[in-house]
């Protein structure tokens, strides 16, 4: 399950990640950051997954990053902090993070608590 917030003072969507996460439910979750109609053109976004279990293959994650390079692009640039609290979890937005460095317009990075994400999502 993925739950939304969006924080309007600091223009941040948040998102939880809970429980088993399967590869339709991040497919999902880029179609609510696309369909979101808050989100500034420069999104920001912070992604709790330090409660998330990630049942997805590293070549589905390929696939998913390789999906949102060559979709239509809302935003002039997208900032994803991640929290995570588990090795597998870690290694998987480190996979995420890889296959997602040919969009010149995102930037990603993982942490390991909520502080420090925003600290730099705040960052211009």
């Amino acid at each position: 399950m993925i739950t939304y917030e969006y924080d309007e003072n600091a223009k941040i969507l948040k998102f939880h990640f809970l429980g088993k996460i399967d590869i339709r439910d991040l497919f999902e979750n880029a179609d609510v950051i696309r369909q979101h109609k808050q989100l500034p053109k420069d999104a920001k976004l912070l992604a709790y997954a330090d409660k998330a279990d990630f049942v997805f293959t590293p070549e589905e994650l390929k696939q998913f990053g390789q999906y949102l390079a060559t979709t239509e692009r809302k935003f002039t640039s997208v900032k994803e902090a991640f929290i995570v609290a588990r090795p597998k979890e870690t290694a998987m937005t480190y996979i995420f993070g890889k296959s997602s460095v040919q969009m010149d317009h995102f930037k990603f990075k993982t942490f390991s608590t909520e502080e420090a994400a925003l600290a730099w999502l705040q960052e211009s």
